[in-house]
């Protein structure tokens, strides 16, 4: 599974992913790393996860900090196929 997160291009943010099986307990964690991507106004990240358990369902959100602070996103799931 790949997630890609667009982030604001302002301040040179560092991007993790939290991720698990349930949405109140996002345990798991990845370093997203920047992804090449046409656009002046973003950033892009990714983060690619292996050895997840197929047709299972995983909630996620993403984490961006800068210099100024944190941000984070709503949290979001997705069903790995079977």
């Amino acid at each position: 599974l790949e997630v890609v997160f667009r982030v604001s291009n302002d301040g040179n943010p560092s991007v993790v992913l939290y991720y698990g099986l349930s949405e109140d307990n996002l345990s798991k964690t990845k370093v997203c790393r920047y992804y090449q991507y046409a656009s002046k106004s973003y950033d892009y990240f990714k983060a690619s996860l292996t050895g997840l358990r197929s047709g299972t369902k995983y909630y996620f959100k993403g984490v961006a900090t800068n210099s100024i602070g944190s941000s984070e996103t709503a949290v979001y799931s997705h069903i790995t196929k079977r």
